[in-house]
């Protein structure tokens, strides 16, 4: 079981740095993490303008006639699918690995703080 479960972990990690880019293997969250804390109005800045527009929008175009989007809404929605499956290519092997490696720790962890850690060794 210990051998399965290292396998898994092993080929989980390495499918989650294939085809990573190197700034994505080096990657530092702090900065982005303190200009987020410095900068927390933006996004509700950004949310208000946004309903505004869309809001603003529609009552301007009430009482136009409709514009023939069919084929740029579809060509936009296949984009958006593409990219959507890629970026799922992308994350889940990474997602799988963390949660792995977490529900392992924490099973592990629960079984030496009650001193139950032959429960979680193979028969």
């Amino acid at each position: 079981m210990e051998i399965e479960t290292a396998a898994l972990a092993n080929f989980l990690r390495s499918a989650s740095h294939f085809g990573a880019f190197e700034f994505e293997k080096n990657f530092d969250p702090q900065p982005y993490l303190a200009f987020a804390n410095n900068n927390y109005i933006i996004p509700a800045v950004a949310i208000i303008c946004y309903l505004s527009f869309c809001f603003g929008v529609r009552s301007l175009m009430e009482g136009r006639e409709a514009f023939n989007l069919r084929t740029i809404l579809a060509l936009w929605n296949a984009l958006l699918s593409t990219f959507s499956f890629l970026g799922m290519c992308r994350t889940v092997s990474s997602a799988l690995y963390f949660l792995c490696m977490l529900w392992m720790h924490h099973f592990v962890s629960i079984g030496v703080r009650m001193g139950r850690l032959h429960l979680l060794q193979p028969r």
